[in-house]
């Protein structure tokens, strides 16, 4: 059984959260981890943790989001919102080093 550690921090985006606690991760030399975010976020999470941490493993599981859905999102202006958002973010991710 494993121990729930809080990490307290400042982070502002999900790469300052996956340098943080890529950081505090391989201090307890953790090999791999099961990265729970949102269905719309995977893409983009899984992408930056693995390259920021390369030595980890990252197991991305995608949860579902009352306010998103992968089948219908453009039929909703917050779905349109929420994809138009995410896809802003990879870009600038992938342009961000």
């Amino acid at each position: 059984m494993f121990e729930a550690v809080p990490l307290p921090q400042d982070a502002d985006s999900t790469r300052s959260e996956a340098e943080y606690i890529g950081r505090r991760l391989q201090a307890e030399d953790v090999k791999s981890i099961d990265l729970v975010t949102s269905n719309y976020h995977t893409r983009r999470a899984a992408w930056l943790w693995r390259k920021i941490n390369p030595q980890l493993w990252v197991n991305v599981v995608p949860s579902s989001d009352p306010y998103f859905s992968p089948e219908t999102w453009f039929k909703t202006r917050t779905g349109q919102k929420t994809f138009v958002l995410e896809l802003s973010k990879t870009i600038a991710s992938h342009l961000g080093d």
